[in-house]
């Protein structure tokens, strides 16, 4: 069985706390930020998002954390597993290897809180603003990399959109946004390209995400117009979804 406790978790804290009741997000309005990305453990597919989103001058374009946590890790440790997993594709190593200077010298990158040693679970008041002045999430889940284990895993970390009204790609094993439609919830294919749930070569798939996240950041007015109100409709309908969800063991 699947056992959802983390959708059960953050329905919960919405439910009895009314901070978290009908979120403010996808205003119509100018936003400095396009993106949010959350980064704990340096798991290998974090460093790696970072590392390209700094080659395609994306980082400045988010808010996106990735700084020492428990695990104790570093760019000087991540930078080798980075290039190692993408040596087999020749243009995306020659970009990491064209900007190493330029990642290995990234700051520490805090949004809400500098203390990244505990896992919060749950939504944090701090982070409110973050999902409100920003129009889609990429969300790091826990597992990416086939080499690491090819079970698809939807954490927190992917509800906590959904509980924010907040549009999102899944950085995480293919399948994962079937996986999400299969309990219910609705995903945003035509408003954003999913194609790259379908992606099974893990270089891919990043090289897609990287892509779709340019292109949100570049629309126009009137496209950004578009996709506030059409992605407002789906998101509040997850989060209807997640509040009346009764039913959290799903038979495999």
């Amino acid at each position: 069985e699947w056992m959802r406790i983390f959708e059960y978790a953050l329905q919960q804290q919405v439910i009895y706390n009314d901070e978290y009741k009908n979120p403010i997000t996808l205003e119509h309005k100018d936003y400095t930020k396009k993106f949010l990305n959350f980064n704990r453990r340096w798991r290998p597919h974090r460093p790696a998002f970072v590392a390209f989103l700094t080659c395609h001058n994306l980082l400045d374009r988010g808010h996106v954390s990735l700084a020492l946590s428990d695990d104790n890790t570093n760019w000087d440790k991540a930078w080798h597993d980075v290039v190692a997993i993408h040596k087999r594709s020749l243009q995306e190593l020659d970009l990491l290897l064209s900007n190493k200077d330029k990642i290995l010298n990234l700051p520490p990158l805090y949004l809400d809180r500098t203390d990244l040693e505990k896992n919060h679970v749950t939504l944090l008041p701090s982070t409110k603003q973050l999902y409100r002045n920003t129009y889609f999430s990429v969300v790091s889940e826990t597992n990416y990399y086939e080499y690491l284990g090819v079970g698809r895993f939807l954490s927190e970390k992917v509800f906590k959109p959904i509980a924010q009204q907040h549009p999102f790609i899944i950085l995480g094993r293919p399948g994962s946004l079937e996986a999400l439609r299969s309990i219910g919830y609705k995903t945003f294919n035509g408003l954003i390209d999913e194609s790259y749930d379908q992606e099974t070569d893990d270089i891919k798939r990043m090289g897609m995400v990287i892509k779709e996240v340019t292109r949100l950041c570049e629309l126009d007015k009137r496209s950004l117009t578009i996709f506030l109100t059409e992605a407002k409709k789906i998101c509040l309908d997850n989060y209807n979804t997640l509040l009346n969800k009764t039913e959290f063991l799903t038979k495999l």
